[in-house]
C-alpha cells in the first residue's frame, strides 16, 4: 500500500467537514493564529490581503528570515534589551508575540508578490496561506482520484474524500455518501433479526421505526 501525506491531509479536511462547509455554506473559517510550540512560526497578512505561513526551525532559517525582512539590527537590539538569544528555539518561542509584531509590520508593508520574491531564495519553510474555499475551487483537487462529488441528503452536492490509501494494484475504495438516520433500519431488522415484511410494516405503522 502507498499513502500520500497530501491525500491524508485532504481526506482529513473533508472528513472534518471543512470542504463541505466552504463549498456548500460558503463559510470562511476565522484564523486564530499558527504559532509553533518550541519554535517560531506564524501566518502573516500582506498589504494586498494575501497571507503567508512562515516557519523558522533552525538557526539558518532564522538568519534567512532576518535577512529577507531586513530586521537583523532591530532584532539584535531587542535581544540585547531583553537579555535573550533568538538563535535559541526556546527564546524565540517565549518572545513569539513580540517578534511576530515586528514581522507583522514588515509583511503588512509588502504585497504578496514582493513577499514571494524575497522568501523564494531562502531556506525558510513558507507557503502562501489558502482557505478551504480556495481549495475546493482548485481544479486539481476535483481531479484527484481520491475525491468524488456526492449528493448528501440535507446538504447537497459537494466534494468528499475516499480513503487516502492506494493498494499496489492502484485500486482505491469508492467514495460514498453518509447514510441518513434510519435509512437502513428495516434492512438491519430483516437481515439481522429475521423480521418479515409484515412485521416491519406493523412497526412502521405503529411509529416504532421510521
Amino acid at each position: 500500500m502507498s499513502v500520500a501525506l497530501y491525500d491524508v491531509a485532504l481526506a482529513m479536511a473533508g472528513n472534518l467537514g471543512f470542504l463541505a462547509e466552504a463549498q456548500v455554506n460558503k463559510v470562511v473559517r476565522r484564523r486564530l493564529g499558527n504559532y509553533l510550540y518550541g519554535g517560531f512560526a506564524r501566518d502573516f497578512a500582506t498589504r494586498d490581503d494575501g497571507r503567508v505561513m512562515v516557519c523558522a526551525l533552525t538557526k539558518r532559517h532564522w538568519a534567512d528570515l532576518l535577512s529577507a525582512t531586513e530586521l537583523r539590527e532591530v532584532v539584535a537590539g531587542l535581544e540585547q534589551s531583553l537579555g535573550a538569544d533568538f538563535t535559541s528555539e526556546d527564546d524565540r518561542f517565549e518572545y513569539r508575540e513580540v517578534l511576530a509584531g515586528l514581522f507583522s509590520r514588515w509583511f503588512a508593508r509588502h504585497d504578496l508578490a514582493d513577499v514571494r520574491a524575497k522568501l523564494a531564495g531562502t531556506s525558510l519553510l513558507w507557503s502562501t496561506y489558502h482557505t478551504f474555499s480556495d481549495l475546493v475551487a482548485d481544479d486539481v483537487i476535483a481531479a484527484n482520484p481520491m475525491m468524488a462529488v456526492i449528493d448528501q441528503p440535507g446538504v447537497g452536492r459537494h466534494l468528499a474524500p475516499g480513503l487516502p490509501v492506494v493498494l499496489g494494484s492502484g485500486a482505491r475504495a469508492s467514495v460514498a455518501r453518509a447514510p441518513v438516520l434510519g435509512e437502513h433500519t428495516c434492512e438491519v431488522l430483516s437481515e439481522r433479526l429475521g423480521l418479515s415484511r409484515r412485521e416491519l410494516a406493523d412497526l412502521v405503522d405503529r411509529g416504532v421505526v421510521a
